[in-house]
């Protein structure tokens, strides 16, 4: 199946791609030749049951593991005909990525694992700071700096997990099972922010999701199942309402403040609980 080209620039392109795994002496086959197009400013998810392959397509998406068979491009170069560090040279200042868990330095603050990124593609450590800072404040966080990350809870984490992938200025944010961890309450705080990098700033967001909740924040929805794309879905009504939207420059207002206040103190609440 394959979608009919996009009236905007494409961003990603993947054709025919198929993915093998040796597992003992036999071959399986967990992608079977998908073909999809996403161009720029989409808000794209990935769905489908649990094992479909959609790990394994954010994988090649990403530029960790490429596929068996098959083409993927971004900005249209082919990079897994590149070398391991030309790849990601390539990629580094295209592409940012949110996981289902936060991976933090557990010594440094918020602000300095907000600046890693910036560090690995040769800026200096004052650099690197004055960014985070400044991205910390653009999306209202600028309160957690100088917080540990695990002081603060699993919502937060991911709100400031997903302001670090932004800290390279990239085209596209890739998200595997971002709310995977999250209650409904810091879900929503999280795909709110994600639909506002979408729409204020025009990041390109490709989600992987088996959460049927989530996806009338998509534009577009790419269900997949058995490692074989089964439908792809335009989102026409895509009315979701953000908290941010109206003004991604000013998110400091007393109503998320409030609403994120609630939450974190919902979470701590469950966890002296458990």
């Amino acid at each position: 199946m394959e979608e009919e080209r996009p009236k905007r620039p494409l961003i990603i392109e993947g054709r025919g791609l198929i993915k093998d795994f040796t597992v003992g002496k036999k071959q399986i086959r967990v992608l079977k030749g998908l073909n999809f197009l996403i161009s720029e400013g989409e808000f794209v998810m990935i769905s489908g049951p649990s094992g479909c392959g959609k790990s394994t397509l954010m994988n090649i998406l990403n530029g960790w593991d490429g596929p068996t068979e098959g083409i993927i491009k971004v900005d249209g170069v082919n990079f897994f005909e590149l070398s391991e560090n030309k790849r990601a040279i390539m990629l580094r200042p295209r592409v940012g990525m949110v996981h289902q868990a936060a991976f933090w330095v557990k010594s440094l603050s918020v602000a300095d694992n907000v600046g890693i990124p910036f560090l690995l593609s040769g800026k200096t450590k004052k650099e690197a700071r004055d960014r985070a800072n400044e991205l910390l404040q653009m999306l209202g966080l600028s309160q957690f700096a100088h917080y540990k990350p695990m002081d603060l809870s699993g919502g937060q984490q991911q709100r400031i997990s997903l302001i670090r992938s932004l800290i390279n200025n990239p085209k596209i944010i890739l998200a595997d099972e971002p709310t995977g961890n999250l209650d409904s309450r810091s879900s929503e705080l999280l795909m709110q922010l994600f639909k506002a990098i979408n729409e204020e700033l025009g990041r390109t967001i490709v989600m992987v999701t088996h959460n049927l909740e989530l996806l009338p924040y998509a534009s577009k929805v790419i269900f997949i199942k058995d490692g074989i794309l089964t439908n792809i879905e335009v989102n026409r009504l895509n009315k979701q309402e953000s908290l941010y939207s109206k003004d991604i420059l000013d998110l400091t207002s007393n109503n998320f403040l409030k609403e994120d206040k609630e939450s974190e103190e919902e979470e701590r609440e469950r966890a002296q609980i458990r």
